[in-house]
């Protein structure tokens, strides 16, 4: 342990990306192979003053999440490393540069729970992960979107609503992490869960939300989110949908050529609407 004591010391102090990245290499290469066991035990070790360290951790971490499919023990790993940083985490933390590699480690953690479908733990510790990293109540975080993700994939989008009924229009890079990205996601949920409660016109609003984030080229949530704000336009009333207006032209085109059979089917009703 005294080998595995001295590495840690020394990628404690690393704070170049250059030295971030031997470090990263080294822990691939050295210390995980010979220590799996030991990450747990580290972070408690210097819960204190563990930022930096622990974060290259987590890179390593998220890298090994895609790799291990078939490897139970090494899951189990990831699950607590995890869950063991939410715990530990204090409030901020996503202030710190090092923290950016915390969304590699929470798209590995919840591969493996979609893989294990267990939904309802993990929801659990996405909700003390936003309450931890939240500054405001109104502050977007990596988190949000993931939560109500897990709450359709629980079948259970009820469960969703007391998130969703709190404002959060903040998306601030800086002190949470969180990217336009983000915002796109956890709109697009939210308008999946209120359309499976049957809320349209709530439905409708937060779909429109995502075409409404600012945006340089066409993403895959603001076409899912045209799609079904398309569809539900023909339940609730057969009319051209109105786009924000700051979207870009070039996406704009994008959006009607990719969905192109459901704004047909749409111009179509409004045009049996319009004979009748």
């Amino acid at each position: 342990m005294a080998n595995l004591d001295a590495y840690v010391e020394a990628i404690a102090h690393h704070c170049s990306k250059n030295e971030l990245d031997q470090a990263v290499a080294l822990l691939e290469k050295d210390i995980i192979p010979k220590h799996p066991r030991a990450w747990a035990p580290i972070i408690e070790s210097y819960k204190g003053n563990c930022s930096k360290f622990t974060m290259i951790l987590a890179v390593v971490g998220g890298l090994r999440a895609s790799q291990i499919a078939g490897d139970d023990a090494a899951q189990t790993q990831v699950i607590e490393l995890f869950e063991l940083m939410v715990a530990k985490a204090k409030p901020n933390a996503l202030r710190e540069p090092g923290w950016a590699g915390f969304r590699s480690l929470m798209h590995g953690y919840l591969s493996i729970a979609r893989q294990r479908r267990s939904f309802r733990h993990a929801m659990g510790v996405l909700r003390t992960a936003i309450s931890v990293f939240q500054p405001m109540p109104d502050h977007l975080t990596p988190f949000h979107a993931a939560y109500v993700q897990l709450c359709l994939l629980s079948e259970n989008p009820r469960a969703a609503l007391p998130l969703l009924e709190v404002p959060v229009f903040e998306v601030d890079p800086a002190t949470t992490g969180s990217k336009a990205v983000d915002f796109m996601a956890y709109f697009y949920y939210g308008g999946v869960v209120f359309t499976a409660l049957r809320d349209i016109p709530r439905a409708r609003v937060w779909f429109r939300n995502v075409l409404a984030a600012p945006a340089a080229a066409l993403s895959q949530c603001m076409l899912l989110a045209f799609k079904c704000l398309t569809l539900l336009n023909v339940v609730a009333e057969p009319k051209p949908i109105v786009l924000p207006p700051h979207l870009e032209h070039r996406i704009e085109r994008s959006l009607r050529a990719l969905a192109k059979p459901y704004t047909d089917l749409a111009t179509a009703l409004e045009s049996r609407d319009d004979a009748a």
